[in-house]
């Protein structure tokens, strides 16, 4: 990746700115788009018993000012350490500053520091009775006392805190004790949770002498959870009991599909390539083996071959095999051959569920190549041997798309209109609707194309299909419409004052908003009641105070109004527009705007998609934190910046904010300044937006867009740039929400080191 300063000029001409069909999943570079009803779906922390009435409206002391708290907000501990140390000793003896030190030292792994620092804190300092319980267990958990820790964590509700308290006990000795909350903890565990609970039951059975109940959570760790850290210490402890284990070759192939379904497909590769054929898998079962595992690897040339060996050998499920093949011959970008095979399919299987894949796949791949009168052709075949097949969609889709590219701009427009009849989803209606516009004013029925552009921003104001149609509108040299209705002519609600809770506003003081998000996402219910019947506002109201987007976003899911987004903002409903679109972490974003040139409603928006503002989300594929970042993508940017990454940096707003913003703007740099590119290389990597260019820039980036193969990327660019134009118009108003430059330079290209 080239490192590139985005100038603001290039930014401003594009900062604002697919699907029915399925795609084969892109090449995570980032993280997979998580849907908005996902990103709501992360539950609060499980409330504690309700702090009492006068604790949460107490007075609370107020902090010292200081350049300290600038380092606390932004998790900088070694900074913050420093200048904390730096205090007259009559300012770090007063209580608060006690406990802010003892955070910093556990944010700095002094927990030793940390304990004696809140030795009698509770006493001095009731407010923080809980948070300072809780941060003493934290440390305690890795120093000791570890009685002490384990009974603070067992007496919680949670699952990952009962297997805390169960680890707690068994560095205690108290291995009885440890036993009885592993059991509880496997019971109702699932993922990565389960597995570890399992390998700390092994070793606490072992160490108690019940050595079958350990080889129990040895084998289900071999055999569940293989390429993990547990299972190199289950094959270890197997070992010592019996030095000559090994898996059998059926052992060795369950491993192997396990790690598959992980999507770990080396490590699937790894076990399979010391597989003997004929010890107890065939020749033919060993090569398919392979070639799904090759082909899930992206090592396309090599799966072909071992796709080969294994038709050649008879293997079980030929006839996926030769689907396969062809799939395989056209990610090696070996397209003719795969056209062949493909129709040999379809003529082979004529009257089964394969042809119906095979016949379709001849005209996806031609559409995919840009050769759209034969795709066109490819689909009406396929529609008409079957007319109720399971790609039927799919093809429709794809059909109308390709008759637009193929001059049939008629056909097209009939194919979009029923299309968006038959849509489910307003939001997708809207899409099609858009596209049959486009194929209205293709076919030269100029009014008819204006007065669906026109349609669509008054019925789905600020989405992807209206910011599109309002660039149409004005490249026909028409004026198109506001973006949005204005507010609705009503009396404005009286002033709504909310006050944090006492805890919560001393967190605040301290910097430490993430902290202050936890408490009052623990404690809602009274401030909900304090202000009834205008709770979710006044909860909406106090995150904004925090700086924080998870749970406002989540709360805004609850009871927000989904019209309330039909019209613009007004006195009444502007809260509500910013529970839904939140703007936290703003020094943080600040920093890197100015630093990177890129708006900070582009990073919100992309935020907002991608982990509903959740600072320590790991997707399933491994990709952490607010901007989702894989953790190869992050020791590349962090190497090429020389900024220290140590293990969990990710986690951390400013460390994850900050590389994902000089992520965001290499990219802009690549794709000049255009947004919707950007937006789709964030989601399915540089090269892959690459390709599409390669093939399809000669269509504006409405149409572009529209034929992106994977639905997953289609659908990230809907929604991020839905959700940039209402971050624009929220700090712009109708003048911040500009153009979607309609046209893609289909030179540009990604460089060959970009990622």
């Amino acid at each position: 990746m080239r490192s590139v300063s985005v100038v603001v000029a290039a930014l401003v001409l594009s900062a604002c700115g697919g699907g029915a069909s399925s795609g084969p999943s892109p090449p995570a570079s980032t993280a997979p788009a998580a849907s908005e009803s996902a990103a709501a779906s992360a539950a609060p922390p499980e409330a504690d018993e309700p702090e009492p009435a006068a604790l949460l409206n107490a007075a609370v002391p107020v902090p010292p000012d200081g350049p300290w708290r600038d380092d606390v907000e932004r998790e900088h501990w070694a900074e913050a350490w420093k200048k904390l140390e730096g205090l007259p000793g009559s300012v770090r003896a007063r209580p608060e500053m006690r406990f802010l030190r003892a955070r910093v030292a556990v944010g700095l792994g002094k927990d030793a520091e940390a304990i004696a620092g809140l030795a009698g804190l509770e006493g001095l300092l009731p407010a923080l009775a809980r948070p300072i319980a809780r941060l003493r267990a934290e440390a305690q958990a890795r120093v000791g006392p570890f009685d002490q820790a384990a009974a603070y964590w067992a007496a919680q509700r949670g699952t990952r805190d009962h297997l805390l308290a169960a680890k707690c006990y068994e560095k205690a000795k108290r291995l009885d004790d440890a036993r009885h909350a592993l059991d509880r903890v496997v019971a109702s565990a699932k993922g990565a949770e389960a597995a570890e609970a399992r390998a700390v039951r092994m070793r606490v059975a072992d160490a108690q002498g019940a050595h079958e109940a350990a080889l129990g959570d040895a084998r289900w760790l071999v055999h569940s959870a293989p390429g993990t850290p547990h299972d190199l210490e289950a094959q270890a402890f197997l070992r010592r009991f019996d030095p000559s284990f090994e898996f059998s070759a059926r052992e060795r192939v369950a491993r192997a599909e396990k790690l598959g379904e992980a999507g770990r497909h080396d490590g699937a590769l790894v076990e399979l390539d010391v597989v003997e054929a004929g010890k107890g898998v065939s020749a033919g079962e060993l090569a398919h083996l392979r070639g799904a595992a090759l082909f899930k690897a992206r090592r396309y040339a090599e799966a072909v071959d071992a796709i080969r060996q294994a038709i050649a050998a008879g293997a079980p499920a030929a006839g996926d095999d030769e689907y396969l093949l062809a799939r395989a011959l056209s990610r090696a970008d070996r397209d003719e051959e795969a056209l062949a095979a493909y129709r040999a399919l379809a003529k082979k299987y004529a009257k089964t569920g394969r042809a119906d894949d095979a016949l379709y796949a001849v005209g996806r791949l031609s559409f995919l190549l840009g050769r759209d009168a034969d795709a066109d052709a490819a689909y009406a075949e396929y529609l008409k041997r079957f007319p109720k097949g399971k790609n039927k969609n799919d093809a429709r889709y794809e059909r109308a798309l390709a008759q637009l590219g193929a001059g049939k701009a008629k056909d097209a427009r009939s194919a979009f209109a029923q299309l968006a009849a038959a849509a489910g989803d307003p939001a997708e209606a809207a899409r099609l609707r858009e596209l049959e516009a486009v194929a209205a004013a293709e076919a030269g029925d100029a009014k008819g194309a204006e007065r669906l552009f026109r349609d669509v921003i008054k019925s789905h104001p600020l989405s992807w299909a209206a910011s599109v149609s309002r660039s149409r509108l004005l490249a026909m040299g028409l004026t198109p419409p506001p973006p949005i209705e204005p507010p609705a002519a009503g009396p404005e609600p009286p002033p709504l004052v909310v006050q944090l809770p006492g805890p919560v506003e001393l967190l605040r003081r301290l910097g430490l908003l993430g902290d202050a998000e936890e408490y009052l996402a623990r404690n809602e219910s009274a401030l909900r009641l304090a202000h009834a019947p205008r709770g979710l506002e006044a909860l909406c109201h106090a995150y904004g105070l925090l700086e924080r987007g998870q749970r406002r976003l989540q709360v805004s899911y609850e009871g927000v109004r989904g019209d309330t987004f039909n019209r613009g903002p007004s006195q009444a409903t502007r809260w509500a527009w910013e529970c839904l679109y939140p703007s936290p972490f703003g020094a943080i974003i600040r920093d890197v705007t100015n630093r990177d040139r890129l708006p900070a409603e582009l990073i919100y928006a992309i935020m907002r998609q991608e982990s509903g503002f959740r600072p320590k989300v790991v997707s399933p594929v491994g990709a952490i934190g607010l901007l989702q970042i894989m953790p190869y993508t992050g020791r590349a940017l962090a190497k090429m910046t020389g900024t220290p990454l140590d293990e969990g940096a990710l986690e951390r707003p400013a460390v994850n904010v900050d590389l994902g913003s000089r992520y965001m703007a290499n990219l802009l740099g690549i794709w000049k300044g255009h947004i919707p590119l950007m937006v789709a290389s964030y989601n399915a990597g540089p090269h892959a937006v690459s390709r599409w260019v390669q093939r399809w820039g000669s269509h504006p980036v409405d149409v572009w867009a529209a034929r992106i193969p994977y639905a997953e990327t289609r659908q990230y660019v809907v929604r991020v740039m839905g959700n940039l134009a209402r971050y624009t118009y929220l700090t712009g108003g109708e003048a911040g929400v500009l153009p979607v430059p309609l046209a893609i330079d289909g030179s540009l290209r990604a460089p060959d080191d970009a990622f």
